[in-house]
């Protein structure tokens, strides 16, 4: 072994640095350790350095990144890791924003707000700031309007994508418009500029109807959901269409006790739906069964030639503990962002020196439920995006259920159930964003409405997954005394200089069976906690992206946080 580690040593370094680029980091780490000339050899060069701090960050470089340099990319890696480890924002910047607004949607950097107008609908889009890029950010919306109203809207500003879903009336077939951020005119590589979904059943107003709408890549998803599933026989559907060409890529109903809430994508060409039935006991013969939610994973279409199209393909369903009979569950929802754009959909027009690598994402399944006999606490599953992507690692070779992956067999090791009072989070779902989930705990003032304002005292939770991240706490002894940590008893500790406490939570947690579950749920995927307190006057729910936390209140303020 030493001879041929000596013969490694003595190529050429550019060689060497050729060979070493191909392993992983693992690989890598475990090299550096094995032999000092190689370790010495790897911490001089900056290229491979960078490497390893992206990964350990669960980014990845741009593809476009300007003329920044490697030194450079570098410190910007370095600056925006420390201010997200300790919750530590560079500066926060108050907006007024149009209490009437319906409808809002975030992604890349970018917020908009619509707001209903005597003519139709108006689009305000503020640009966010960023330290990564540089930029500061619009002080005042940008704005666009249409002549009709819209049940939803989403934009790809990296591919000048703003794609809108016109109100219609009853029994008609809602129209998505294909545009162009930049010139509110139809998009120039849209063949098809107005693309028709199914029709709406009969008394859609009374219903309660909602529109869930995503974009990734070439692919526009709609899932439009009936919400009132007494008073309607009408089903549920979800639309996927390729929005240059207009193909439609998936078209499914669901029966009205069976639809998902949401649904999210795993991969460009898969998608999650998060499943529960809320068949009613009286079709049941007054007897409901336990709840089993599921995670069902799905496979798009390219083209028409497949037997089961326009039917998506059925991949693999995660079951998830099964829940009891008295509980009912208001909404199952899953979502993790960023969405996985491939690299070719970024645009070399808004460089990035590096951004989140989407395959290191983490999913955060929220269980909205309401109990018939006690109030409890509301129950978050988070697991990595890879988890299902790789459903194939955990799929039977049995022949009754080869699709049915059983909670004990995948669930255990790769996921990390937390109850708590999570009912803001269904309000909003930019709540996870990358390896990171973040919300709003508690209020600490309580005075009455007479009583002098003061600012209110209000705490920041978030989790981080990242691994890497953990594992450097646990190594500095943050997880407690046992090493690996003490789970639910790790110890906290207090950073005065960054207002922070933290703890990492490495150990298996149980929720006992009782309340929600029918049997034990034990979980260990290793998480950071980190609470911090700000002031805020109001209540409000915690968005976030890449770089900011937005703190979003239900009237008319929206404070955002830069790191």
């Amino acid at each position: 072994m030493a001879t041929a580690r000596s013969h490694l040593v003595a190529l050429p370094k550019e060689l060497i640095f050729q060979i070493i680029g191909e392993l992983d980091l693992a690989a890598l780490l475990r090299l550096s350790v094995a032999c000092k000339s190689l370790y010495h050899l790897i911490s001089s060069s900056a290229p491979i350095q960078y490497r390893i701090e992206l990964e350990r960050a669960g980014y990845i470089n741009g593809s476009a990144a300007g003329p920044l340099t490697i030194t450079q990319r570098r410190a910007r890696l370095r600056k925006h890791s420390r201010a997200w480890h300790g919750l530590s924002w560079a500066r926060s910047i108050d907006s007024e924003l149009d209490s009437r607004f319906t409808h809002y949607y975030l992604y890349g950097g970018t917020i908009a707000f619509a707001i209903p107008s005597p003519s139709g609908t108006r689009l305000s889009f503020y640009e966010l700031p960023s330290t990564i890029s540089r930029t500061l950010g619009l002080e005042w919306p940008f704005e666009v309007s249409f002549n009709f109203g819209i049940w939803s809207f989403a934009f790809d500003q990296e591919q000048d994508l703003l794609v809108l879903i016109e109100k219609c009336v009853e029994g008609s077939s809602p129209r998505v418009h294909i545009m162009s951020m930049t010139t509110n005119m139809p998009h120039p590589s849209a063949k098809v500029h107005v693309l028709q979904a199914p029709p709406l059943p009969p008394g859609i107003q009374s219903v309660d109807a909602s529109f869930w709408l995503e974009t990734v890549g070439d692919t526009i998803g709609l899932l439009v959901r009936l919400n009132d599933r007494i008073n309607t026989d009408g089903e549920s559907y979800l639309i996927m269409w390729q929005w240059v060409t207009g193909l439609v890529k998936v078209n499914v109903t669901f029966p009205k006790y069976e639809a998902p809430d949401i649904f999210s994508f795993v991969s460009p060409t898969t998608f999650a739906l998060s499943v529960i039935s809320r068949q009613p006991a009286a079709a049941l013969g007054d007897t409901l069964p336990s709840k089993t939610p599921m995670i069902e994973i799905y496979q798009v279409h390219d083209d028409n030639t497949h037997p089961l199209y326009p039917r998506p393909i059925h991949c693999a369903t995660f079951l998830l503990p099964r829940i009891r009979d008295h509980i009912q569950v208001v909404e199952f929802l899953g979502r993790s962002e960023p969405p996985p754009v491939h690299q070719s959909f970024r645009s070399q027009q808004r460089p990035r020196p590096f951004h989140f690598a989407s395959e290191d994402r983490i999913f955060c399944f929220f269980l909205d439920i309401r109990r018939e006999i006690d109030a409890g606490p509301h129950a978050l599953m988070f697991t990595r995006s890879s988890t299902l992507s790789n459903y194939t690692n955990y799929l039977s070779t049995d022949h009754g259920h080869a699709r049915r992956i059983p909670w004990e067999e995948w669930g255990p090791p790769n996921t990390r159930w937390l109850e708590g009072n999570f009912a803001s989070t269904s309000d909003h779902t930019c709540y996870v964003y990358g390896s990171r989930f973040a919300h709003r705990v508690s209020s600490s003032y309580d005075g009455d409405d007479d009583e002098i304002p003061i600012p209110e005292l209000q705490t920041i939770d978030m989790f981080d997954f990242n691994p890497y991240a953990v594992e450097h706490e646990v190594r500095n002894g943050a997880a407690g005394d046992g090493g690996e940590g003490t789970g639910e008893d790790g110890s906290t500790k207090y950073d005065a200089a960054l207002g922070i406490t933290y703890r990492s939570i490495t150990s298996p947690s149980i929720i006992p069976a009782g309340s929600l579950f029918v049997d034990d749920v034990h979980s260990s995927l290793p998480y950071r906690e980190i609470h911090k307190v700000v002031k805020y006057a109001e209540d409000f729910s915690v968005l976030m992206d890449e770089e900011n936390l937005i703190f979003l209140t239900e009237r008319d303020t929206m404070r955002v946080c830069t790191m």
